[in-house]
């Protein structure tokens, strides 16, 4: 019970994203990469949380807007 308790304080002192709304984008930032508001948007962001869930070091703006443009096939 003491392992679970530790690990649960150290991922939310790592603040660990567990949820779409802890990722470092929004569907805003999608939606600037010319995807119109509707359920693409929810899931293109839950594809990235459970890259971010595998990876949490990916969690950055940048890293999660490329992963998003790779899955809609834009490259700059």
């Amino acid at each position: 019970m003491l392992k679970l308790r530790k690990k649960i304080e150290e991922e939310l002192a790592n603040k660990t994203p567990l949820s779409i709304k802890d990722l470092s984008i929004k569907g805003n930032d999608i939606m600037s990469l010319g995807i119109p508001e509707g359920p693409v948007i929810g899931r293109i962001l839950k594809d990235l949380l459970e890259v971010v869930l595998d990876d949490p070091s990916r969690n950055t703006r940048d890293a999660l807007l490329e992963i998003a443009k790779g899955k809609l096939g834009k490259t700059d």
